[in-house]
């Protein structure tokens, strides 16, 4: 691999290959949305087989068996993506696998030219202006998996149900500083009951509450990482995100990541200071939940 980049929880990766073979299968590992800038893949997968050139883009699902050729020397750019992420379960994507789009499709052409415009200097991004560009990569990935996956009129309605839902978390995501922000006033902006709200999150397996509190949390997390934001105390990183006190951002923060974010900041600090001019990587324990 060339090199990994972090844009807030979606990655990219960059990686020269070839000949060379690959496969198995990763528990809980991410969606991968892949284009061969030069060079071509063979991707297999539940049944499916898609000769991918750099005309094209695919999909595939590392927590599934898959199989990937690399039949000569490739230079492959990829967007690593949590299904949860797009709002999809690992048995939902099975009309994904080794799905391929033209880089002349509308739906599919941002994307397109995005992964063949990626080089080092994305890694270079500050934390926050990194997250904001996942969080727009997102929506785009995820418009492309929902539209691909409904083909027929029962899925056209889980289509609208999936857009608006990501729709309503792009727009929340813009306004986690307002502490006010919650399931009633989202209902309300995007005209719909409180009642389909849930039932929207509800099919993704989520609560809008609970994942408007996830949401603050990696902002908070972002914005702890980010040195240009150090002379913050802990209460000022929570209220940019809209959770006020310090004591309550200090609990909902532990009990997501497993440490205080007094902690979590001075690891991050000390990482930095041991690895002078690195991007400080904290690993901290997976999310609860």
């Amino acid at each position: 691999m060339l090199f990994r980049a972090e844009l807030g929880r979606l990655a990219v990766a960059v990686a020269e290959s070839g000949p060379d073979a690959l496969g198995g299968r990763l528990p809980g590992g991410p969606l991968v949305l892949a284009r061969p800038v030069s060079g071509a893949l063979r991707v297999e997968q539940d049944g499916q087989n898609a000769l991918v050139t750099p005309r094209t883009l695919v999909a595939l699902d590392t927590s599934r068996p898959h199989h990937v050729v690399v039949p000569c020397r490739a230079h492959v750019v990829a967007l690593l993506v949590p299904h949860a992420l797009v709002g999809l379960n690992p048995e939902d994507t099975t009309g994904l696998t080794a799905a391929t789009w033209s880089g002349t499709e509308a739906a599919a052409a941002p994307l397109f030219h995005l992964l063949a415009g990626i080089d080092r200097s994305i890694a270079q991004l500050a934390p926050a202006t990194a997250e904001q560009l996942g969080s727009g990569i997102t929506d785009l990935v995820g418009a492309l998996l929902v539209r691909r996956l409904c083909r027929d009129t029962a899925a056209e309605a889980a289509e609208l149900r999936r857009s608006l839902l990501l729709r309503i978390q792009s727009d929340a995501r813009l306004n986690l500083s307002d502490p006010d922000l919650g399931p009633a006033g989202m209902a309300r902006r995007h005209h719909v009951s409180l009642r389909y709200l849930h039932k929207v999150f509800h099919e993704q397996g989520l609560s809008p509450a609970s994942w408007i509190r996830d949401e603050r949390l990696a902002r908070c997390r972002t914005d702890l990482l980010d040195p240009r934001l150090a002379h913050l105390t802990i209460a000022a990183i929570g209220e940019r995100s809209g959770l006020r006190g310090a004591s309550t951002f200090t609990r909902l923060f532990r009990e997501r990541y497993g440490v205080t974010p007094g902690e979590f900041r001075r690891a991050a600090v000390h990482a930095t200071a041991t690895s002078p001019g690195a991007v400080a990587i904290v690993r901290t324990p997976a999310p609860v939940g």
